[in-house]
């Protein structure tokens, strides 16, 4: 299963200072415009809004079908340590989170306000030894407020798995083209030896973990 820590930013907006009477003027108005509809132009990640973040982000991973093993939240920054057993691409996991809980945090206001900033950081974590040690040491180090995974995972589960690099392909398709087991009219190439027989099935095949190219069949 794949395993990353993915890190997320308040959102800040910066404005620079006005160097004209014109520009004045249109801060002015923007900043009465921010006022009245109740926005602010920096989120603050104060312990009370850490811990509502907290909460919503363990209702939130398995909706998902994510894993939470961990999260912690500090004034400037927060982190995620989440695994998933499905295809999706590294940067649609990642914007989960912000489109989810962006959602659930403007659910009740009547103007959309934006709670984190548009950049954003992730790391793979590669092996099991480097998982405990995160986990277990290193990171609680560094949180105001955190939440732990009360079920860890057992001795036999893989952090880093065989199939880890279809999750990083932009399209399954694009995975099977460069193993040659596609035609130039999208249709799949059955083979005797495999128990895959149609594109459907390659793809559901896929999402248990078979690499094509490496493995025949799905055993």
């Amino acid at each position: 299963m794949p395993c990353f820590i993915f890190t997320y930013f308040p959102y800040h907006y910066i404005e620079n200072e006005a160097r004209s009477k014109q520009e004045r003027t249109y801060q002015d108005l923007r900043h009465r415009h921010q006022l009245g509809k109740g926005l602010v132009n920096r989120v603050r990640l104060f312990p009370y809004f850490q811990q509502q973040l907290i909460d919503l982000a363990v209702k939130w991973a398995p909706k998902r079908d994510l894993r939470l093993h961990y999260m912690h939240a500090r004034l400037d920054y927060l982190q995620i340590v989440v695994s998933w057993r499905f295809y999706a691409t590294l940067k649609q996991v990642q914007s989960y989170f912000l489109q989810d809980i962006s959602y659930v945090l403007n659910k009740d206001r009547y103007y959309p306000q934006q709670w984190f900033a548009n950049h954003m950081n992730q790391k793979r974590i590669s092996d099991r030894a480097t998982f405990d040690y995160l986990i277990g040491e290193y990171m609680p180090t560094k949180a105001m407020l955190k939440w732990v995974d009360p079920k860890p995972l057992p001795p036999t589960d893989e952090v880093h798995p065989r199939n880890v690099c279809c999750f990083e392909e932009l399209h399954k398709k694009q995975v099977l083209e460069k193993a040659g087991l596609i035609t130039p009219h999208g249709k799949f190439l059955r083979h005797a030896d495999s128990e895959i027989h149609t594109l459907n099935q390659a793809y559901k095949a896929m999402d248990q973990g078979w690499i094509p190219g490496r493995d025949s069949a799905v055993g």
